[in-house]
Order: C-alpha cells, then structure tokens, then sequence
C-alpha cells in the first residue's frame, strides 16, 4: 500500500513512542518519512539515545503525505515552540488528513480539539478538553493515545484503520511473532 506518514522529531523525544511505531508501520509496508523540526538531522531522545531523521522539515512537501504523527516526550515543547512544525500540523488539519499524537503531543492539538474527545498522557489531561481516559481514542481525523506503554497499540491501531486487518497486520505478525 502505498501510504506516507510524517513524522516530526525533536530533541528529548520520548524513544519507545517514535520508534515502535515507526518501526510497526514500516513493517506494513507504510512509506514512514522522519522529519526534524529544525536542521539538525540528529537528535537526542529522553533516554540519551541518538535518532537520526531521514531529512528536516523545511525541506518536505506536505502535499505528499496522508498522516502526521506526533511523538510526545519533552520535546513536544520544542514542537509547540516551532512555527514551521505548528503551520504543518495545521495543513493536515486544514486538509482533512489525519493527525496522530501520544502522550504530551495531544495537548498541541487542544485547539483544535474543543469539540472533538482525545486522550493524553493521564498527568496532562487538565490541557485536553474533553479527555477520555482510554488508551487509544479517535475523533474524525484525530487519533490519540496515551503514553509509551500504549505505542504499539497506537501503531497497530492506525495499521488496521488504514489497511484493515489484512495484508499488513498478518505481515508484521510474521515478522515479529
């Protein structure tokens, strides 16, 4: 299937909520683009680990992708305090596309969720409008999740509303089962 996600990264990214699913996704098959928010390719998650993206934000064209994912971790500030992360997560909202964020990340997204319920990490959920306390909670074009525990049921979440459960969900089970 040919799908694109974007996915922002920034410094004191939480590790195991960008990588498992992007890890997961690209098992499906799903073209998985990493995209820094500034122009520092490398970055340094919460845990001391280096990540590197596939290329900076600046130099994606948005049109491209179908989805945008949002890790949380304490680097979501750093996404808040970007204005080119913040105008592009604002095109895939203004286009319809989805919009997927875990743990912090959603309290981006408070704007945009007055009428809409979502879930955050649970310390946070003061930020987040009409917070529901379940793992994973979609609202039309957003889909939230909770925190690092809850990364692989977002990432298999978003493989079976995309391609149901059949060809990628048997594909990753193979190759992780």
């Amino acid at each position: 299937m040919n799908y694109n996600i974007l996915v922002l990264l920034a410094n004191n990214v939480e590790e195991i909520e960008l990588v498992t699913p992007i890890d997961l996704w690209r098992r499906a098959g799903y073209n998985v683009t990493i995209a820094s928010i500034n122009n520092e390719l490398t970055v340094k998650g919460q845990q001391d680990i280096v990540i590197s993206a596939d290329t900076s934000l600046e130099k994606i064209k948005t049109s491209e992708f179908d989805s945008i994912f949002i890790p949380g971790g304490a680097g979501y500030q750093l996404v808040k305090d970007s204005s080119l992360a913040m105008d592009t997560i604002k095109y895939f909202i203004e286009n319809n596309k989805t919009i997927i964020a875990i743990c912090a990340a959603p309290t981006i997204l408070s704007p945009w969720l007055q009428d809409k319920k979502a879930t955050c990490y649970p310390s946070m959920k003061d930020l987040i409008p009409n917070w529901v306390d379940q793992a994973i909670v979609e609202d039309k074009n957003f889909i939230t999740s909770q925190g690092a525990g809850t990364a692989h049921l977002l990432a298999f979440y978003v493989i079976k509303k995309i391609s149901g459960d059949t060809p990628a969900l048997d594909q990753i089970k193979s190759t992780i089962f």
